[in-house]
């Protein structure tokens, strides 16, 4: 299950950067794109991040697990 939920926000996550890029472009290109919608995009995907992030860190400490990312 942790894989799955892991999987599903980096997806998640990327659809949403690439979404940010194209209203980025069409605002570059037409500007005609409103910039509100392009900053929800990359919130959603900042907050998917984060709970994937606070998720798989959860399961690790109730697992005893100590990572150490230095």
């Amino acid at each position: 299950m942790l894989i799955f939920y892991a999987t599903l926000a980096i997806a998640f996550t990327l659809l949403c950067l690439l979404a940010f890029l194209y209203c980025a472009y069409q605002l570059a290109k037409h500007g005609d794109v409103r910039f509100l919608a392009s900053l929800s995009v990359l919130i959603f995907a900042l907050l998917a991040f984060s709970a994937a992030y606070g998720y798989v860190s959860a399961w690790l400490q109730q697992q005893a697990v100590d990572v150490r990312l230095y």
